[in-house]
């Protein structure tokens, strides 16, 4: 089977006249049912593509890959859906990233605080739109990177790998574009997971997965300046 057909088997449903993407997950077990999700469907904005169109390209995502942008994931969080070829990835997921960001990992300043610490010493000053533009990037290219391994057939020894190979396409992109790595590492820590039955890695193995992709599109945006 060519590798693209492996990535795009089917199609999701779509119900235009309401609005909504429907997946219909197969039935566990021999009494199992089928279950079916629905996603409020929203039409892409302008980085979406522009973020999307940026990680492809770097990435070298040549399969057909539909990335559908949805009101919210119900808790899923952005992921990508094997053979479908599909990508959906939430606008309330990426402003939950951000709000975690900010309040677990940043501490919030007025403007008079702000200009302050301008004049007075060297602070790190971080503005929302600014943390928001990178996690949108970072999230995107990390879902492409698990439909670059599909249409490259890479094989996994577990999830955590799986997973750690797009945290690394992640860095990739990031370290090609050139956006601030200390901002995108606060959201692989923010996502890591931390506990005793983690279906993720954790937040330092995300990171390290996140700056080896990094290091890598630094040195390849150099080779090509």
């Amino acid at each position: 089977m060519h590798s693209c057909l492996r990535c795009s088997q089917g199609r999701p449903q779509i119900d235009r006249r309401r609005g909504r993407l429907i997946l219909t997950e197969p039935a566990r077990g021999p009494l199992g049912f089928p279950r079916v999700k629905a996603y409020q469907l929203l039409r892409a904005p302008a980085w979406f593509n522009r973020l999307t169109s940026v990680a492809r390209t770097i990435l070298g995502v040549h399969c057909p890959v539909r990335i559908a942008f949805v009101r919210s994931t119900c808790g899923a969080g952005p992921f990508y859906v094997l053979g479908l070829g599909l990508v959906i990835i939430g606008h309330d997921d990426i402003e939950q990233i951000v709000n975690r960001i900010m309040t677990t990992r940043l501490r919030p300043v007025s403007d008079v605080e702000a200009y302050i610490m301008a004049m007075m010493e060297p602070a790190r000053l971080v503005r929302r739109n600014e943390l928001r533009e990178i996690v949108r990037l970072c999230v995107i290219a990390h879902e492409l990177g698990h439909a670059l391994a599909l249409e490259n057939e890479l094989v996994f020894t577990s999830r955590l790998a799986s997973e750690l190979f797009a945290d690394y396409c992640s860095g990739l992109v990031a370290g090609t574009v050139g956006v601030d790595p200390e901002l995108c590492q606060l959201m692989f820590e923010a996502i890591g997971c931390v506990g005793a039955f983690c279906t993720h890695p954790s937040p330092a193995r995300r990171v390290r997965a996140f700056l080896r992709g990094y290091s890598e599109g630094s040195e390849f945006k150099v080779l090509t300046a």
